[in-house]
């Protein structure tokens, strides 16, 4: 029968938008999220590069591996210190800041000897002498540790129990500083070690010495 149209056309047109798109165009927009995401992934990883050679950087200063195990000594000798004074303080012994810092010295220059060989100075001399010299330092510092709160107890009359807890502090940062400079030149300086500054430089084993010519 003539003359009904034939709808065939639009579902022709239709299907023809429905078709998938080729494959290398799907590829194409693939690569370009991943891209994308690369791109912005970018600045973080760049952060934890920079961070990285940050933490590397320092921790090659011994001054910086000092605070952080020094640190964690001088904290061990104050508590020690600390746990020995409330307790001769409450006995009521006469005395109690000297012999609490009598004990705590004791206890902590082993361990104190044994981080700061290891890990702050890199120590490459024989042991005991290292220890000798070391033990020369620290027991100048107890000494000095004595005198001062002695002076603290006697003169300015810090003769509380928190009164010594903060001036025994005060004096351990005070002696911390001093200690440092005389175990990095004294106690672990190596006979054979050249001057350096804070920080020792790598010499490169390819930068030889160029004879003259002639």
């Amino acid at each position: 029968m003539a003359g009904a149209p034939s709808g065939r056309p639009d579902q022709d047109a239709g299907r023809a938008d429905r078709r998938p798109e080729p494959r290398s165009a799907v590829n194409s927009t693939a690569a370009s999220w991943k891209a994308a995401d690369a791109g912005e992934g970018a600045p973080a990883r760049c952060s934890v590069s920079a961070m990285r050679r940050l933490i590397a950087a320092a921790s090659r200063r011994p001054e910086v591996r000092y605070l952080v195990f020094g640190g964690v000594n001088t904290a061990f000798s104050y508590g020690l210190y600390t746990v020995a004074l409330l307790v001769l303080h409450a006995w009521r012994v006469p005395g109690d800041y000297a012999i609490a810092i009598t004990f705590s010295w004791i206890v902590s220059n082993v361990t104190s000897f044994v981080l700061q060989r290891r890990f702050v100075f890199h120590g490459t001399g024989h042991p005991f002498r290292e220890f000798v010299k070391f033990s020369s330092v620290t027991f100048g510092s107890f000494i000095a540790n004595l005198a001062l709160s002695a002076a603290a107890v006697e003169f300015l009359g810090l003769d509380g129990a928190v009164e010594k807890l903060v001036s025994q502090l005060v004096i351990t940062v005070i002696l911390v500083v001093v200690t440092y400079v005389l175990h990095r030149t004294f106690s672990f300086r190596s006979a054979t070690a050249e001057p350096t500054g804070m920080v020792g430089v790598e010499r490169d084993p390819d930068d030889e010495d160029v004879p003259p010519a002639g």
